[in-house]
């Protein structure tokens, strides 16, 4: 929709905050690795015969959700497995079983493909720690919702334009081989 591909929207791409408008955001959700379109929850990884997409709920469950999300928003650090935003609501730090459980079921929506690897990262203060980060050189893109600064509210947008790939540039339809 040509009227609402100007509105400004909160992105994290590769793990920084960007604000991008609408139609950009969509160019770069199908050319991603990982795309993650939270007001959906609609999730799309991989390309040609790898490609996987579907409902966020139906790809992983609440909790590997929350993982993915604080995954996915960390930039270029890893995220330990005793990171304080893993707490649930009671403030009760899962095991890292558990962390790893849920960082294998993220993986598992790859198909075969490794994104994630674990390992002893250097984390805050210079200390290696025990956590989880996406493969260098993975690019990925996790669309928040319509940017704070907007005078559009985010349920005055058609996510649905998303859940198709945009045309090329030269009219046809982009390869996503």
């Amino acid at each position: 929709m040509p009227e609402q591909d100007s509105i400004p929207l909160k992105c994290f791409m590769n793990g920084y905050v960007k604000r991008m408008p609408l139609v950009e955001a969509r160019q770069l959700f199908w050319k991603a690795r990982i795309g993650w379109l939270q007001p959906l929850d609609w999730v799309r990884v991989g390309h040609g015969s790898q490609a996987r997409q579907g409902n966020g709920a139906d790809l992983m469950q609440d909790r590997v959700a929350r993982f993915a999300y604080k995954l996915l928003t960390r930039g270029s650090l890893a995220l330990p497995v005793d990171d304080a935003c893993l707490a649930d609501e009671h403030g009760d730090f899962p095991s890292r079983g558990t962390v790893a459980a849920w960082a294998y079921r993220f993986a598992s929506i790859f198909k075969g493909s490794r994104a994630i690897e674990s390992g002893r990262f250097l984390g805050n203060g210079g200390i290696r720690e025990l956590g989880y980060r996406i493969k260098p050189g993975i690019d990925w893109l996790l669309i928040v919702d319509v940017d704070a600064g907007s005078q559009v509210l985010g349920t005055a947008v058609d996510w649905r334009v998303f859940l198709t790939p945009p045309p090329a540039e030269d009219g046809t339809a982009p390869s996503l081989a």
